[in-house]
């Protein structure tokens, strides 16, 4: 899948959650299709970007208006269940790449947090320098 765009990546996705629709009852259980096909839009907005997760979900959400409640691969809209559905398949995508968001973040802050803060060293003055009132390093008197 490296090197392609959201398409491939949808379809892929929109395929897998097809398949496993299918082989749990199909049409007489949307609920259980709209969980799986959902679960492929997270599992694959996890590793993308966010216009690509977004996009994944939208086209989730084609794949299940056009197999699940159009059964026949013809879209249909159906009023407010279809908003809630689109609504559902486009937040999973949104929540799984703000995990994946966060995750890179909090890495991030993790590995500046574990990186040492720089050591500054107090000039080294010798103990004639010392007496004689001189500064390190400077060859002159403080005064």
């Amino acid at each position: 899948m490296a090197g392609f765009g959201w398409p491939a990546r949808g379809l892929y996705g929109g395929g897998c959650g097809d398949r496993c629709r299918s082989s749990y009852g199909g049409t007489r259980r949307p609920g259980i299709a709209l969980g799986f096909i959902a679960a492929a839009a997270f599992a694959i907005a996890v590793r993308t970007t966010m216009p690509v997760a977004l996009a994944t979900g939208a086209m989730g959400w084609l794949f299940y208006a056009g197999f699940v409640t159009g059964r026949h691969a013809q879209l249909a809209w159906h009023g407010a269940a279809d908003i809630q559905r689109a609504g559902i398949l486009l937040g999973v995508a949104f929540c799984g790449a703000a995990a994946s968001w966060i995750h890179a973040w909090v890495g991030t802050r993790r590995a500046a947090l574990a990186e040492p803060a720089p050591v500054r060293l107090a000039p080294v003055v010798s103990l004639a320098d010392a007496r004689r009132g001189r500064h390190a390093g400077t060859g002159t008197r403080g005064g």
